[in-house]
């Protein structure tokens, strides 16, 4: 059977499918095949003389050419023929298939269809018949109405060219001809196809020679231009080929192919003023392949593309560029004015950042390209230019620094080489032999707001990160670590590390904050093997010059981190340590007065953690009598008594046990816990209650949550997502606001809290307030505000509860530790679980459980499993578990996670306290059906009314006015303002419909059509529902709020005929979000998709209901439902 004929509509709807995902391409490939596709896009295209779409249509077919052309031979031949009947027809600027465009995009498409596909393998004779058409249509120079269409057509054989090397060798002649007589602007397109053949031809030659027998000519036009035929070798040089092709020297061309090859490059070197830049470009990326091939003289590319350089395009600038890098060494003694060139680029304020960025990329390479030639590299003479200006971007001067730090280590090592007379001739300063130290000192002035910005600013990671390149720009890594290390053995003597030293004893002095900046720069030198002698010898910089200049008063303890990194080096002396500290600990003890007690327990317990670093890193001989001092000097005078303990605790120790001995048991306790730091510095009486004992006999270092376990008897539909991570950002408080302000305005979610006082307190809650008395309105709008006061007046303001229940289980610590020895099963006692989260609930009430008993830890010995064993196994989970209903009362509906604490006895009746895993709040979980008035006789009626009363209402903002409705208790009035979405969901509606039925069956109101409500009486699940008559279920109605604007005579079961085309019903959910917002969902279901119509008052919900919905597609398994 024929394929039925694609509209338009289809036509963008196949657009945009081909572009997704694999699913969607293979619906429609499942109703059509890639041949009848192709046919229908080229009738489309050729024929349709209204057709809006041809070029996105030809597009397609581009962008899908293997996909549906593959090797069709058919498919191939169809596309030739409309690309030939394109070709031929008459210009026009109708619109019609004839059009320049038409005509150019058809070029493009099959040329690019044939590369898709490598046609020079799977179908040559394609390839020749595209060929000949192009030729043919550029075989007519100076055709002026056709020149666009002719410089596309060189591109497109140019782009053959490219991908089967020599496939136009044999049209050279004729290309030159062309050439030569092109006199529009179309003559690029021609000289970029010369250049290309040529390259080509030069690249191959001893192919050619081979084939032709050593009597090849480049430039015979023996050979006509049509018909056009592929050679046999190509198959050789095509760049698909397994084994690429030989590339040839000048050895092997004769000497009438170098007068020939002479002759077509000095036709072409008078071209280059008449092409674009861009265009320049790609010339010179040709020529200089060929120039390279035939070892022509580079000095005739020298002198014509010189002028480039002095442009201020970077694109002129990049095609010298590669000429310098295809032939370096004519530009030998002529660097210095290329780099002054790029120099000046970078400088050129006129030049976007992106650009200057470039130069100073281009200026590094040319210096790396100079020196790999064994030349000495001159960059440095232009380091004065690249100092970083004020109001360069900082990305600039980053890149400027870079530079700056690549010059002083080249500086640096001339000057410790003895050879730096030439720099020193050309850098005008005071002091040549420093000339590293004076390119860091004026490169850093551009940082200088690291004095004032905070530590985090970008400023000062650039200034830490220029002050790294500085030192090991020279040394970087490599396999030879020893040769680095020693390398950096001598950088450590040199000036510029001097300097660097100084400058960073300088910060740490006058900005305190810069301290943990310093110390993460001297954490990288210390964890890298090949630079850690730098950052050692800079850490003894500072014991030696920083740490006796540090003024002994409360500005020392921002230098204690410093302090502790200093005492874990074993070859630094830590006489000059140990005596700031004893300075500064008798200034503290002198000023003290009594009072911020909790100041002298922190400041104490830090310098005995210094203490305690120096004694498990030195000898302790080296630093006995110096911390004995300092020791005893604490058990005297320091005020706090637990310093005073701990300090005479260290004193024993330190005189009583030798040193090995006194470091294991001083790192005894870094096995023990995570914390590697003292216990001393985390338990205090002043700044907080120490933290709660937790005794688990011999299995201390097992978490509680790894043998207790609370987890959720019904897992959520939505296993992991962005809102229970990020469940209490930006989440909207709403307060209450006085009865002025009774509109809601946009900012607010959904339905607005109006505080309404006694004295506006109505009679009668079916009658409007009085701000609304003399509003006029018609019976349905009347109607509408009837059905929503009588359903707030029974919402309450809060006190609206969730249950989630979950299943305390208890493993035994042997089980969890996997012992199977044991006998015993442990056992747990008055255990009490705390809730907390910091999402908008109230308070969560305990959980108390008298007496819980933990799973067994064997499992049975049978591989057999009978129906008895399996009941049996659900008896002994009931007897091992507990339910544990957690009660929430949220405030607005949005999902949470909920931390859980446990506090129980042991069998032991020691008391245990730890944190479970947390429990995951979805948004399902807060579905709860609309409350049913007492006096309400039909349940499903009065539901589906209020569907529609809800639907009316939050179709728009400002849809009532200014209405507001009173809640249960009188005191607070709700504005209703409402959101709406929409989303599609591209499953089959046995999917859809299985996941209605187990998640939302309780809150569907109606279901219609024919299809889908035989679905549900079978199901047996909606036995609530209201089933209804609804003609105006289709997805083309203009508008969706008046599709569910139903009346009384709908609502009883009748039978109706089939739904027309993939149409099966619709399903209108209602639920209600505590503590007062609702959910509306409309959800048309047809066999492929599923179209969902949602309406809200609390538009926040939105994105999580999103999620609920996307994951009704996933696929699942019988045990999640």
């Amino acid at each position: 059977m024929a394929d039925r004929k694609i509209s338009s509509q289809d036509w963008e709807q196949i657009f945009q499918d081909f572009r997704g995902s694999s699913d969607a391409r293979g619906r429609w490939l499942s109703f059509y095949t890639p041949a009848g596709l192709v046919e229908q896009a080229l009738q489309a295209v050729g024929s349709k003389k209204d057709f809006a779409l041809k070029l996105q249509t030809l597009a397609f077919l581009d962008e899908n050419a293997a996909l549906l052309v593959a090797d069709d031979a058919a498919a191939l031949d169809l596309l030739l023929d409309t690309l030939r009947s394109t070709l031929q027809a008459p210009s026009s600027a109708d619109g019609n298939s004839s059009s320049s465009s038409i005509k150019e995009q058809m070029m493009v498409t099959v040329t690019s269809t044939m590369v898709s596909i490598d046609a020079i393998g799977s179908s040559p004779r394609s390839l020749e018949i595209l060929v000949e058409m192009l030729l043919v249509f550029i075989n007519r120079p100076n055709h002026s109405s056709e020149r666009h269409l002719r410089a596309t057509a060189c591109e497109c054989l140019r782009e053959l060219e490219k991908d089967y090397p020599c496939l136009l060798h044999s049209s050279a002649g004729h290309l030159l001809a062309l050439c030569q007589s092109e006199r529009t602007h179309a003559g690029q397109a021609y000289t970029l196809l010369l250049t290309s053949v040529l390259r080509n031809i030069a690249l191959y030659m001893p192919l050619l020679r081979s084939f032709y027998a050593g009597t090849y000519s480049i430039l015979f036009t023996t050979v006509p231009l049509i018909p056009f035929s592929i050679s046999p070798f190509l198959s050789s040089v095509s760049s698909r080929s397994s084994s690429p092709a030989v590339f040839s020297s000048s050895k092997d061309f004769s000497e009438e192919c170098m007068k020939e090859f002479r002759r077509v490059i000095s036709f072409l070197l008078e071209k280059p003023s008449l092409l674009t830049e861009c265009g320049v470009a790609e010339f010179i990326s040709d020529v200089c392949r060929t120039a390279s091939c035939l070892d022509l003289q580079p000095s005739l590319l020298k002198i014509q593309f010189w002028n480039l350089l002095h442009s201020f395009s970077p694109i002129s600038c990049h095609g010298f560029l590669t000429i310098l890098a295809r032939f370096p060494d004519a530009f030998e003694g002529e660097e210095s004015i290329v780099y002054k060139r790029l120099v000046l680029f970078s400088r050129e304020l006129s030049q976007p950042l992106t650009v200057r960025l470039l130069a100073i990329h281009w200026l590094l390479g040319v210096e790396n390209l100079v020196t790999s030639r064994g030349r000495e590299g001159v960059l440095p003479l232009v380091a004065k230019s690249l100092y970083p200006e004020a109001f360069d971007p900082l990305s600039l001067k980053a890149a400027k620094l870079e530079c700056l730090a690549r010059f002083a280590v080249v500086f640096d090592r001339q000057q410790r080489e003895g050879s730096s007379e030439n720099f020193v001739r050309v850098m005008v300063q005071e002091d040549a032999t420093d000339m590293a130290s004076k390119l860091l000192k004026d490169g850093l002035v551009c940082l200088s707001s690291y004095k004032w910005l905070p530590p985090s600013s970008t400023e000062t990671r650039l200034l830490f990160r220029t002050l790294h390149r500085f030192l090991v720009s020279g040394y970087e890594h490599s396999s030879k670590v020893v040769a680095v290390l020693e390398d950096g053995e001598a950088l450590v003597d040199s000036l510029l590390f001097r300097s660097l030293q100084d400058h960073l004893v300088r910060m740490a002095r006058t900005v305190r904050k810069l301290v943990d900046r310093i110390l993460a720069l001297l954490d990288r030198f210390l964890s890298c093997e090949a630079h850690h002698g730098l950052g050692e010898r800079l850490l003894r910089t500072f014991s030696e010059d920083l740490v006796p200049a540090l003024p002994s008063n409360s500005q020392l303890p921002a230098y204690f981190p410093l302090m502790e990194r200093i005492a874990e080096s074993g070859k630094i002396p830590p006489r000059a340590l140990i005596k700031s500290l004893e300075t500064y600990l008798r200034f503290k003890v002198g000023k003290h007065s009594g009072i911020n007690a909790a100041n002298y327990w922190l400041r104490g317990s830090e310098v005995l953690a210094i203490c305690r670093t120096l004694l498990m890193h030195h000898q302790s001989s080296r630093v006995f009598r110096r911390l004995t001092e300092l020791f005893g000097y604490l058990c005297l005078y320091f005020p706090d008594i637990e310093v005073r303990d701990n300090a005479r605790f260290y004193l024993r120790m330190l005189i009583s046990i030798p040193g090995n001995r006194l470091r294991e048991i001083l790192t005894y306790g870094e096995s023990q816990t995570e914390d590697s730091k003292p216990q001393l510095l985390h338990v205090s009486s002043f700044l907080g209650s120490p933290s709660p004992r937790v005794y688990l006999g011999k299995k201390a270092s097992i978490q509680v949550s790894s043998f207790i376990h609370l987890t959720r008897e019904t897992p959520l539909l939505v296993r992991s997502s962005w809102s229970l991570v990020l469940h209490d950002t930006f989440q909207p408080i709403l307060e209450p606001v006085t009865a002025e302000d009774q509109k809601p305005t946009a900012a607010e979610p959904g339905s607005s809290l109006i505080a309404i006082t006694d004295d506006e307190v109505p009679g009668d809650s079916d009658h409007p307030t009085s701000d609304n008395v003399l509003r006029m309105m018609d019976a349905k709008t009347a109607d509408t505000l009837a059905v929503l006061r009588r359903h707030f007046s029974g919402v309450s303001e809060s006190g609206v509860k969730i249950q989630v229940v979950c299943r305390l289980k208890v493993k035994s610590l042997e089980a969890a530790t996997d012992n199977v020895d044991a006998q015993n099963l442990a056992a747990i006692y008055a255990a009490v679980i705390s809730f907390s989260t910091s999402g908008l609930y109230g308070p969560i009430p305990l959980v108390r459980v008298p007496f819980l008993l933990s799973e067994p830890s064997h499992k049975p010995k049978s591989s057999v499993t009978s129906p008895t064993a399996s009941t049996t196994s659900e008896g002994t989970e009931r007897r091992f578990g507990k339910v544990v209903t957690i009660v929430l009362e949220p405030q607005q509906p949005v999902p949470t996670l909920v931390d859980c604490h446990i506090a129980f006895t042991d069998e032991d009746a020691q008391t245990v306290h730890g944190q479970l895993d947390s429990i995951p709040v979805g948004i399902e979980d807060l579905f709860m059906k609309p409350t049913v008035p007492a006096s309400v006789s039909n349940e499903p009626e009065y539901l589906l009314s209020l569907f529609n009363a809800l639907w009316y209402g939050c179709s728009g903002p400002g849809k009532l006015g200014t209405e507001i409705f009173l809640l249960k208790d009188g005191k607070q009035g709700l504005g209703l303002q409402g959101s709406e979405s929409v989303k599609l969901l591209e499953a089959q509606a046995d999917r859809v419909f299985s996941a209605v039925e187990n998640y939302l069956a309780g809150f569907v109101v109606s279901v219609s059509g024919t299809s889908l409500k035989e679905m549900a009486r079978y199901s047996g699940k909606f036995d609530k529902s209201c089933w209804i008559e609804e003609p105006s279920c289709s997805r083309s109605s203009s508008s969706a709020s008046s599709q569910t604007e139903l009346d009384k005579s709908d609502l009883l079961l009748a039978s109706e005929e089939s739904a027309g085309g993939e149409e099966l019903g619709c399903f209108m959910v209602l639920v209600f979000l505590p503590p007062r917002y609702h959910l509306l969902l409309r959800m048309e279901v047809s066999d492929w998709s599923t179209l969902i119509r949602i309406r809200t008052d609390y538009w926040p919900s939105l994105a999580h209901v999103d999620e609920f919905l996307e994951s009704f597609v996933i696929p699942r398994t019988k045990m999640d439902f």
